[in-house]
């Protein structure tokens, strides 16, 4: 709050807490092979196996590559304190499936394969949820705002004139979940016969949170 010629300038945050509506899981896929060819090649052969699991399992995604490396690994040797060169080549893949809320467990288990493991999650709000969510933060800040002025003006005994203007702040921010391993808070292991692994995404780790401030300014009497 600053009392300027009359003038009282207040400013507020307003905060929306909101499940998410969609997610991005990142996928790293791995293949080791004797020569470069080769470990591309299993690698295309993995991705479009998790493409065609998405499809069978008729879930609508968005798949994007993050990135895709070929190269001889190495490793280094403390005792001979140098590096080794892997006398094989390994192809690594990542990519990130974008995920509806209603597609989490299928889409988890098709991206979970033999040479693919899911490496992260990071939960997120839908371009709808997101713009709702900013709308009801923006009127939770304009009304702290308002009731905030109003006890300033009464406390220091002056009368709060007319309002003449009202500023977005320009201060937004999203606070999305984000989990940079499979563990059991956000994705859990399910029942399966298969020796391979499966999970099921769990939405309801947290909420995320929407902020919006905003700076009125009165005149006072």
């Amino acid at each position: 709050m600053t009392a300027v010629n009359g003038r009282l300038f207040v400013s507020e945050y307003g905060e929306e807490p909101v499940d998410p509506d969609e997610c991005k899981v990142r996928v790293t896929i791995k293949n080791e092979r004797a020569t470069a060819q080769e470990a591309q090649n299993a690698s295309a052969v993995t991705f479009d196996a998790i493409k065609k699991a998405l499809s069978a399992a008729k879930i609508e995604t968005e798949v994007e590559t993050t990135l895709f490396n070929v190269e001889k690994p190495r490793y280094y040797d403390s005792t001979k304190r140098t590096y080794i060169v892997q006398n094989f080549y390994r192809a690594t893949h990542d990519l990130t499936v974008k995920v509806a809320a209603n597609d989490a467990g299928r889409t988890a288990q098709a991206c979970t394969l033999k040479e693919a493991t899911v490496t992260g999650v990071r939960f997120q709000l839908g371009k709808e949820l997101e713009q709702s969510s900013r709308n009801k933060a923006l009127t939770k800040a304009v009304k702290r705002a308002k009731e905030k002025a109003a006890l300033l003006a009464k406390s220091a005994g002056v009368e709060l004139g007319t309002l003449q203007s009202l500023v977005d702040s320009a201060h937004s921010m999203t606070i999305s979940a984000v989990t940079e391993t499979t563990d059991k808070l956000m994705l859990k292991p399910t029942p399966s016969e298969s020796a391979e692994s499966s999970y099921e995404l769990n939405f309801a780790i947290r909420k995320i949170s929407v902020f919006e401030s905003v700076q009125l300014v009165y005149t006072i009497i």
